[in-house]
């Protein structure tokens, strides 16, 4: 991890720490999708709907209107909630994920309970999003996006160039 990278996540942990909503914009987001889908949204960590919110946005601000898009960038953590993540634990995670991956694998396990559950949560959280985002009605295109956020592209399948959009926005969020 470079330094302006490692100066990235210093700033992202206390954006964790201390989130910013705004309720206003928030009601604009909650009102793009599905009721079902919304209640996922608001079952996020006040952190995790400040930066989806942040990402809806500037997707906005860049010109998209392709809903499917909108509304996974709202619900593309949403995984996340099952284990509440503390922003300590995110970075522990962040920081054995970039310098010794290996260690991580051995940590996290899928035993609910515990810290080593929350880090297999993290690990896991785009699989988990797009289940949870499956069962509560979601779009099979929406569900798809939030499985792959985090994958590499590969191809040009319809999802690509949204995926591609979507995690370029994330990445600096």
């Amino acid at each position: 991890m470079d330094r302006e990278r490692a100066g990235y996540r210093v700033v992202q942990f206390f954006r964790h720490l201390f989130p910013r909503l705004d309720e206003m914009e928030r009601r604009r987001a909650l009102a793009t999708l599905p009721s079902p889908c919304s209640d996922l949204f608001l079952r996020q960590r006040r952190s995790d709907q400040a930066h989806a919110l942040n990402i809806w946005r500037q997707l906005r601000q860049g010109g998209t209107t392709e809903e499917v898009l909108l509304q996974a960038a709202l619900l593309h953590d949403v995984g996340k909630a099952v284990a509440n993540l503390p922003p300590w634990l995110r970075a522990i995670y962040t920081l054995i994920r970039a310098f010794w991956p290996q260690l991580l694998s051995r940590l996290a396990v899928n035993q609910p309970g515990g810290w080593r559950y929350a880090l297999w949560v993290q690990a896991n959280h785009p699989a988990i999003g797009a289940d949870l985002a499956a069962a509560a009605g979601c779009s099979p295109e929406v569900t798809e996006i939030i499985r792959r956020h985090q994958d590499k592209v590969v191809g040009e399948d319809r999802l690509a160039p949204l995926l591609r959009r979507l995690q370029a926005v994330d990445e600096v969020n």
